[in-house]
């Protein structure tokens, strides 16, 4: 049995996140909509195996992603207009991402029957790039260490993993 589907209106930004992101982009722009994409998709996409339209449909369908444990359900044909390339397009893409493990795709059923569109999860994507944030944010803090021309002492790797 599935759950029925209900929409809910996007959770507001902190005032202070809005107004930070206004003071880069502008009122205007920020009025429209913003979403937040963690770093580590853009910089590690090679790694990761994304190809720029892998990317870009990451970028779309996270547009659609207002609250966590409410995972975003656009139509191919919706993002196949917004990129600009046809809906095959759209669901091949789809595809591969599914056979990486990055996107898990969901079918959606109506109460009268019919198919609705999928819902995805991001949850493959977010594992998968953990090791890489990870990575980033260790750099940062050794760099960030060594700065100052002393480096700070570091536990063991081994101690790290300890709590």
């Amino acid at each position: 049995m599935t759950k029925p589907t209900t929409t809910t209106k996007p959770k507001k930004p902190a005032p202070t996140e809005d107004k930070e992101i206004e003071k880069r982009w502008g009122k205007d722009l920020v009025a429209a909509g913003w979403t937040a994409i963690p770093n580590v998709l853009f910089e590690c996409s090679q790694q990761l195996g994304l190809k720029h339209l892998d990317v870009v449909i990451i970028l779309h369908l996270a547009g659609y992603w207002w609250q966590a444990g409410n995972n975003p359900y656009p139509t191919k044909k919706t993002l196949a207009a917004k990129i600009g390339v046809a809906p095959r397009t759209i669901q091949r893409s789809i595809a591969e991402l599914e056979e990486k493990g990055y996107i898990t795709r969901e079918a959606r059923k109506s109460k009268l029957g019919g198919n609705l569109a999928n819902r995805y999860s991001f949850d493959g994507i977010i594992n998968a790039a953990k090791p890489y944030a990870k990575a980033i944010v260790d750099a940062r803090e050794k760099k960030k260490a060594t700065s100052d021309g002393r480096t700070k002492q570091r536990k063991p790797a081994a101690l790290e993993l300890v709590k």
